[in-house]
């Protein structure tokens, strides 16, 4: 049984005569039978983030996310720069003696070819870590428990490691092979034809790396007759018209001279089709090309067609080299690199941070650097057929720093991995990478002209990225704990490691406490957690995914025969893990809590990728609204009861994965992204609309009244054996009392936002919202996101989308309205309370910082807008000016007790004689000049408002400075005009001088100073005011 974390009261009927909002619900709710749910002001979990998700891979199948798309040598991607590799993986094993380590992950013999030949070695961990050397022999040797193993001989003796598992860096770098896509098994000669080669060393002036693509035309394998035209081609695919539109006009540049023969050059192009141009002026020197085709034939596709686009670059009768091909469609008018319609779909999810994961094999400088500029990379042994040119090796979709500006441009946080096989320490030179993390935290935080500050300069960004972002969170690798299939030996979780890394970046001159390190493990596993919580102490958040079911068996589905029975123990079970004290998250929870760190989500999700059940039952949870509720109540629950504000929804695009069982529908939430094709899972529809409301602090709601409840039977533990028929199933353990209603409540200064969740799988329920405050216009958005079934998805197959959000606007809100909740739906409220007059901080208090707020307005420091705005105009003229800050000023020290404004007439501080200012040019014999401003009588002025241009290419404001101790004054120079605002709470008497403007002028040489008022108000514009400009005796000619 869950404790219920609802607090329980007696709750008297409520007459419905409540203002109700039913979103086109029409059944009868019994008075009895309403929820009432506070807002209270009780903090739970401060400066609460957006929800994030990760951003993935970029497929030629699925949603197109870049203009270029950057799997460049991978099914003929759209910047190919055909350069080599770097291999590097992390190893571990049972010891590692004076000369040399076992480890548990024994690779294929290409690999081990290439690290006897090629390899270094890094001690990661022990006593002779930082050590390094060329790897003198590797040897497969058994040894009892775990079979064979493999040993790595070291070059010279080092001192021995005592502890198990130790960790070793193991890397070649391959950079001069070159890389080209080898022949697809599946379709033979069609990405690129077999008889191309690499070329080695020509390549076009100023060009990255050593490697070109030989178009070998001269040696066509298919051409049997001597007199026929020899030929030889790649591909370079585009995307499904489906994902988005390919008629347009397309660019393709590229660099390209003729190698041998007379070969001629065509771009051809694959609509309904084939449609081709000649590339002219090929010669046998290198040469840019920037070719333009407009396709107008790529059809719409139907239920027998998907068509896509290609394009083909042929060489016939010679040889042809080929370097730095980009390709890309006109029309997208974003500045990132990324595609107008993964913009706009970003902007729908309005993510609070995006995740790029990696796993090892590739350096700092290729994660940084742009496609064309980058080479391959590799930690996958197993999963790839040899070493060198001709082989299928890793590369970056996109770049960190396109990553990074894409997160500007949208206003979220990156969260892009670094490579899990990193080097802490200064290395070996034949390394070619010392000192990798110093250089990207220089690349981080580094003035534009200091090291790989200067880098980034280059690349467009001359701003510090720790000067853009609220946070930038940084983590090696992806699942180092993971040691199947790709994941193995991309990072390494031991002793040491992390922690050295961790202490370089901290150590750098240009690390800031924004930048936030995220060590992690696998949820499921607490106690692996706590050994790496203990390896790296200095870390800034504990990352694990908490995948929702990662199993469904025959066991699962005999005892969930119906649906209702099914998504009672899909809901129970994730609350289950979070409240139970058996569940892996409360434990994983203590743990950070012990070691007094937070935690992060790197991936979450529904998983139900294992266990012999069929597809069916997996996609009728992962796709529908019934798994949509599930996942998002999963992560608000652990922001609740966890405190984890930085989690990723794993992830944007990806229509199915191919498990043991079938096709599962995971892992993407965006199953189209085209320009007005546009199709969301319920996954992305909710994270989309609890992003509406998500920030400032997530305080506690407290239920009262009628409190729905349900109970869950399953079997809840992941490890829980399923016995084979005929064997009996085991017992099913059954979850009790589960609230049905689940709500989360948000305050962010005026802002309230409150999310309900009904988990109810058959019944509505009504809920009365209680909270302090006055509604801002009297008016709440809603959103709703409901469905017919709690199996309803939005699968292409279903037609038009069965799961939808209904946006309304609910008038006359207030606390005390009443919201049907339908069942399996989740509904999101937004509203502003209204702040006091004079109360422009919107901290509940109207002090002399309100009245700075104003000064800074008025001077255009900042701009103040909305209720900020509203509650600024104390004076009641509808305008904001210094003499509003008088008010505000006078208020907060007592001199009044109420604003004119609240009169709802203007009513003028004095009404006085007209007053003469004078501004007296004075000079020191430098290049200084004080400008004293004063006023011939003080009585009744509390504000000045003054606005003064000058040549800024002569005179330079240097500050104004203000002569009366409790006055405020705020001033602006920019561009050749000065603005300055002062106000006082109490009026002076007789003349004063009120403020100094001190300038200084850019040469000794005597020139004129021009100063023009442009304008001048004493309280609001209520006192007449004349202007006198006096010069006193100068050493320059005014």
């Amino acid at each position: 049984m869950i404790e219920s974390k609802i607090v329980h009261l007696i709750f008297a009927v409520v007459a419905l005569t409540h203002l109700m909002y039913t979103s086109g619900q029409t059944e009868k709710i019994e008075p009895a039978q309403v929820t009432t749910v506070e807002l209270t002001d009780t903090v739970l979990v401060a400066d609460t983030m957006r929800f994030g998700v990760n951003l993935g891979d970029d497929n030629y199948w699925d949603n197109i996310l870049t203009k270029k798309r950057g799997k460049g040598n991978q099914e003929g991607g759209w910047q190919l720069n055909f350069e080599g590799t770097t291999y590097r993986q992390c190893h571990f094993g049972p010891t590692q003696d004076e000369y040399g380590a076992l480890s548990y992950f024994v690779e294929p013999d290409w690999w081990i070819d290439l690290m006897r030949e090629h390899g270094y070695y890094t001690i990661l961990s022990g006593p002779a870590k930082g050590t390094t050397g060329k790897i003198a022999g590797i040897s497969i040797i058994e040894k009892e428990p775990w079979g064979n193993l493999l040993y790595f001989e070291f070059d010279k003796p080092v001192a021995p490691n005592p502890d198990i598992n130790g960790g070793l860096l193991v890397e070649a770098f391959r950079l001069e092979d070159g890389q080209l896509i080898p022949p697809d098994p599946y379709y033979p000669g069609f990405w690129t034809s077999e008889n191309n080669e690499i070329a080695i060393g020509d390549v076009p002036p100023g060009s990255f790396g050593h490697a070109a693509l030989n178009l070998k035309g001269s040696t066509d394998p298919d051409s049997t007759d001597e007199y026929e035209e020899k030929r030889a081609y790649i591909h370079l695919s585009t995307h499904y018209q489906k994902h988005g539109e390919t008629n347009g006009t397309w660019r393709i540049h590229f660099w390209a001279k003729a190698q041998n023969g007379t070969p001629t050059l065509v771009l051809a192009a694959d609509t309904a089709t084939w449609q081709s141009q000649i590339v002219e002026g090929l010669t046998s020197e290198w040469k840019k090309f920037e070719e333009t085709m407009v396709i107008s034939g790529v059809p719409e596709p139907d239920e027998q067609n998907e068509p896509r686009l290609f394009f083909k670059l042929e060489a016939t009768d010679g040889d042809v080299l080929i370097d730095d091909i980009e390709l890309w469609m006109e029309g997208d008018e974003n500045p990132t690199a990324f595609r107008d319609d993964t913009i706009e779909a970003l902007r729908e999810f309005n993510p609070g941070v995006l995740r790029y994961n990696q796993m090892g094999g590739s350096t700092i400088d290729n994660t940084i650097a742009p496609r064309l500029q980058s080479h391959s990379y590799s930690s996958r042994g197993p999963q790839v057929a040899t070493y060198g040119p001709y082989e299928n090796h890793e590369q970056h979709s996109y770049s960190l720093h396109e990553m990074y500006e894409l997160c500007e441009y949208l206003g979220c946080e990156p969260w892009y991995c670094l490579p899990g096989t990193l080097h802490p320490w200064t290395l070996h030179p034949e390394t070619l990478h010392q000192d990798e993390l110093a250089n990207f935290i220089e690349y981080l935080g580094a003035p534009a002209d200091i090291g790989y500050g200067k880098k980034r300069a280059e690349m467009g960004h001359p701003q510090p990225w720790t000067e853009v972002f609220e946070h930038i969170h940084i983590e090696f690798g992806n699942e180092a704990w993971n040691a199947g299939g790709p994941y193995q030996c991309g990072g390494y979780n031991g002793p040491d490691y992390w922690k050295d890394l961790i202490e370089v970046g901290k150590s750098s001159p240009y690390y800031t406490p924004n930048i936030l390190f995220h060590t992690g493990g696998q949820e499921g596993w607490p106690g692996l957690n706590e050994t790496i919580l203990q390896n790296a102490p200095n870390a800034d958040r504990f990352a694990v995914a908490p995948y929702i079911i990662q199993s469904l068996d025959h066991c699962d589905i005999g005892l969930l025969d119906t649906d209702e029975k099914l998504f009672r123990w899909v809901f129970a079970m994730p609350i289950r893990r979070s409240l139970d004290p058996r569940g892996s998250m409360y434990q994983n929870y203590q743990l950070a809590r012990a070691a007094n760190i937070e935690l992060s989500v790197y991936e979450i999700n529904h998983h139900i990728t294992e266990g012999d059940a069929p597809p069916e039952p997996r996609n009728r949870i992962v796709t529908s609204i019934g798994g949509g509720i599930n996942v998002i109540n999963t992560m608000l629950l652990m922001l609740k009861e966890h405190g984890i504000r930085t989690q990723c929804f794993y992830q944007l695009n990806q229509h199915h994965f191919n498990a043991a069982a079938g096709e599962v529908r995971l892992w993407g939430a965006a199953l189209n992204m085209r320009n007005g094709h546009e199709r969301y899972r319920p996954t992305f529809l909710a994270s989309a609309i609890a992003n509406k409301v998500i920030g400032g602090d997530l305080v506690e709601t407290v239920h009262s009244g009628f409190e729905p409840t349900f109970d869950a039977t399953g079997y809840f533990e992941e490890d829980e054996e399923c016995p084979a028929p005929p064997n009996p199933p085991p017992p099913p353990e059954t979850v009790s009392d589960i609230p049905a209603i689940w709500s989360y409540g948000f305050v962010d200064s005026d802002n309230r936002g409150l999310i309900l969740i009904n988990l109810d799988v058959s019944e509505s329920h009504l809920v009365e919202v209680r909270f302090e405050g006055t509604v801002a216009y009297e008016e709440a958005t809603s959103w709703l996101l409901s469905a017919d079934a709690i199996t309803d998805n939005n699968e292409f197959e279903v037609g038009e989308p069965q799961v939808t959000v209904t946006e309304e606007m609910l008038a006359d809100f207030a606390s005390g309205a009443q919201v049907i909740l339908p069942p399996h739906s989740m509904r999101v409220i937004k509203w502003g309370i209204s702040r006091s007059l004079g109360d422009v901080s919107g901290d509940g208090n109207v002090t002399a910082f309100d009245a700075s707020r104003v000064l800074s307005h008025v001077v255009g420091l900042i701009t103040l807008s909305g209720e900020a705005l509203r509650v600024a105009d104390v004076s009641g003229n509808g305008a904001v000016t210094a003499y509003d800050a008088v008010l505000i000023l006078q208020f907060s020290v007592g001199l009044i007790d109420s604003f004119p404004a609240d009169k709802t007439q203007h009513i003028s501080a004095y009404r006085a004689a007209t007053r003469q200012l004078d501004l007296t040019l004075q000079d020191e014999k430098t290049r200084q000049i004080f400008i004293p401003v004063q006023i011939d009588e003080a009585n009744g002025v509390l504000a000045y408002d003054l606005s003064l241009s000058y040549n800024p290419d002569i005179l330079e404001i240097q500050e104004v400075r203000q002569i009366h101790p409790d006055d405020l004054l705020e001033y602006q120079a920019d561009a050749g005009e000065l603005k300055i605002t002062l106000v006082r709470a109490e009026p002076l008497q007789g003349r004063s001088t009120e403020m100094i403007i001190v300038g200084v002028l850019h040469s000794r040489r005597r020139q004129p100073v021009s100063l023009t008022l442009n304008r001048v108000e004493l309280n609001e514009g209520t006192i007449p005011v004349k202007v006198r400009v006096l010069e006193e005796q100068s050493n320059y000619r005014r």
